[in-house]
């Protein structure tokens, strides 16, 4: 007979992880965390799940090197931005998600400092996955949101405006600002940059 696994409420899957519950939720929601919600309601977290997470999160860590995860569905400018922020001679690794879905799965297996995303974008934009991980930016020490986008001041206010502190980087992609506003990020996150 196969021994049961532990099972973590949100919370306690959210403390041992450092995350918000809200993205504890998504993981679930989206399989980067085994577990179910019960018929209350209330989400069960494999506890397994979140050790393995957590696993593979040390693996990745690296002091000297930070993690940018850049978002877009623009294939061709999600390549371009890539190759300028790796030929930057900043200290980074680069991953690419087509959408907010995807970047949440990598969020989970990948273990980013940076996330740059685009705001329209299918499945699930960057308004939704900004709100996703504002509280990211509050409960983890070394994360940072920066915006690219080719919508208005007035377009990102209908949609209830960004937060104060992500910075906006306005499309079409101007390469030197793009790489100064990150250079301001990984010093902000203590990287030298």
């Amino acid at each position: 007979m196969a021994e049961a696994s532990l099972l973590l409420n949100e919370r306690t899957a959210a403390r041992r992880l450092g995350v918000s519950v809200r993205l504890v939720r998504m993981w679930l929601e989206n399989g980067v965390l085994g577990g179910s919600v019960a018929v209350s309601g209330a989400r069960c977290i494999d506890a397994d799940s979140v050790a393995d997470l957590l696993g593979r999160r040390a693996s990745m860590q690296r002091d000297d090197v930070a993690r940018v995860l850049l978002v877009d569905d623009d294939a061709f400018l999600s390549m371009r931005c890539r190759l300028l922020i790796e030929d930057s001679g900043l200290p980074v690794q680069v991953e690419v998600a087509a959408d907010g879905v995807q970047a949440l799965s990598a969020i989970g297996d990948w273990w980013p400092d940076v996330v740059i995303t685009d705001l329209e974008m299918p499945w699930m934009n960057g308004f939704e996955l900004l709100g996703a991980l504002v509280e990211e930016v509050r409960v983890r020490p070394r994360f940072a949101l920066m915006v690219m986008s080719a919508l208005s001041p007035a377009a990102i206010a209908q949609h209830g405006g960004l937060p104060e502190f992500v910075p906006r980087l306005r499309k079409p992609i101007n390469e030197g600002e793009m790489i100064s506003i990150l250079r301001d990020l990984l010093r902000q996150l203590g990287y030298p940059a």
